[in-house]
């Protein structure tokens, strides 16, 4: 399992996400993509199950919902922040690789609310230079 980024910590909730999402598929399957998004408490999750060409989209279990929650404090660093969205991706020889994004608008695939990234910033501060400019707009910076 390779990650981008990430301490031991979080090395080991996203093995244990990992671990929960295999668990609840039928076996056969070809790749899995994981999606979580989370700002201030406002959070969006996907499971997306590749079968033979032929896609899924089961809910993921409850508890991996707690596990991201769990993930984002323990990737948070003073400066930095931590991450607004992550891809877990699964190959079927179960290697696995997860991709953070700090700095972009995640793709909610629905409107949130005005003022979420400040609540975001008030949660998880950033220095000022690590705040980008979409972020800083939305908090009234």
């Amino acid at each position: 399992m390779s990650f981008l980024d990430g301490s031991i910590a979080a090395q080991e909730i996203v093995s244990r996400i990992v671990a929960l999402v295999v668990a609840a598929q039928e076996p056969g399957w070809d790749r899995i993509e994981i999606w979580n998004a989370e700002a201030a408490g406002f959070g969006s999750a996907s499971v997306d199950v590749v079968v033979g060409g032929e896609t899924t989209w089961p809910d993921p279990p409850e508890e991996v919902i707690d596990l991201f929650e769990e993930l984002k404090e323990a990737m948070y660093r003073p400066d930095t922040g931590t991450w607004l969205s992550v891809r877990i991706s699964i190959s079927a020889d179960g290697s696995a690789d997860a991709d953070y994004n700090y700095d972009e608008p995640p793709a909610w695939g629905m409107e949130v609310e005005p003022g979420l990234y400040g609540e975001e910033l008030e949660r998880f501060p950033r220095s000022p230079e690590n705040i980008p400019d979409w972020m800083k707009a939305d908090a009234g910076l």
